[in-house]
């Protein structure tokens, strides 16, 4: 049996992040600042990029409306990750670029308030409100008559999963397909990957510790919209993807997400990375691993958008 390699370009990246301070160390806005610091790359070519805002609970959000050229196959609601602390529709602007430009979906990246200046749920409730107005206005955008997809990644993919069984639970909007990339999914943090991936990659499971702790606090982290793996029943929800990646403390809790929807009877599709680490799709440009990856992720999420 083999055994997985780091994909050699990451060597590189993990050094230099092993000598930047340590996330647990910085205050929020100190993390966010060194998050964005480390950022590359350039937009790639697509159809067309429109700044919007959207009604979120206690007032308008950014969003960044992404186009392909011609048609859209679909439209994707993007929530992006960063423990719930980090992060924004800049952070994953290039990222959005080259999933539109290979998928052939529209993109709909948002941002939402952060903690821990908004705790649990806050965040949650303005991406359903997001979802609302993207449903609301899709004919005068030029996105009715497609399917709908919920996506995020890492805590995103938490907000992602999360929304789903929200919407579920509220009957509606309807949501057609979900794709979760390395999503949070357990607060417990004790599957094996969590001692097995503890550090060594782009994110430690330190770095969760501290995301959780500026997340939410007491029993409300065993919730369901909290923890989506310890929902009492996954019936009822959008076809998904669940993407992993090996290098990852997050690794196990994705694919026991997927499990728990595939036992409900929701069609659910792995797609695992064995030589890559949490968070890869920000960086593909400066990844060869990751590029061929972002290519593999668009391709099926093309193919849940038919199906969807």
């Amino acid at each position: 049996m083999r055994i997985p390699t780091l994909a050699p370009e990451y060597e590189v990246m993990c050094a230099a992040i092993a000598e930047a301070p340590a996330i647990p160390t910085l205050e929020p806005e100190a993390a966010r600042a060194m998050w964005s610091a480390f950022l590359v790359g350039e937009r790639e070519q697509i159809g067309e990029i429109r700044e919007l805002q959207y009604p979120g609970v206690e007032g308008d959000l950014a969003a960044r409306l992404y186009r392909p050229e011609g048609k859209p196959v679909a439209v994707v609601l993007f929530i992006h990750g960063g423990g719930w602390v980090l992060g924004d529709i800049e952070t994953h602007d290039i990222a959005m670029t080259g999933l539109v430009e290979r998928s052939g979906c529209a993109v709909l990246s948002i941002n939402y308030r952060l903690a821990p200046e908004t705790p649990f749920p806050g965040g949650l409730e303005d991406c359903f409100a997001a979802l609302r107005w993207l449903e609301d206005n899709r004919e005068a955008l030029g996105l009715g008559g497609i399917p709908l997809i919920v996506s995020g990644d890492s805590a995103g993919g938490n907000l992602a999963a999360a929304l789903c069984i929200l919407t579920r639970n509220r009957a509606g909007p309807a949501i057609d397909g979900q794709l979760l990339l390395y999503p949070v999914t357990d607060a417990r943090r004790s599957l094996p990957s969590y001692t097995e991936r503890k550090s060594g990659g782009l994110l430690t499971a330190s770095d969760m510790e501290w995301f959780w702790n500026h997340y939410v606090s007491g029993s409300a982290a065993l919730s369901d919209l909290a923890s989506p793996l310890l929902c009492e029943t996954l019936a009822g929800l959008p076809p998904a993807i669940v993407v992993t990646a090996e290098f990852d403390p997050l690794r196990d809790e994705g694919k026991g997400y997927a499990e728990r929807l595939k036992l409900a009877e929701v069609p659910c599709r792995v797609i695992h990375f064995d030589d890559l680490p949490h968070g890869f799709v920000t960086s593909y440009q400066i990844s060869p691993a990751s590029n061929a990856a972002l290519t593999s992720i668009a391709n099926a999420l093309r193919e849940l958008a038919t199906v969807g």
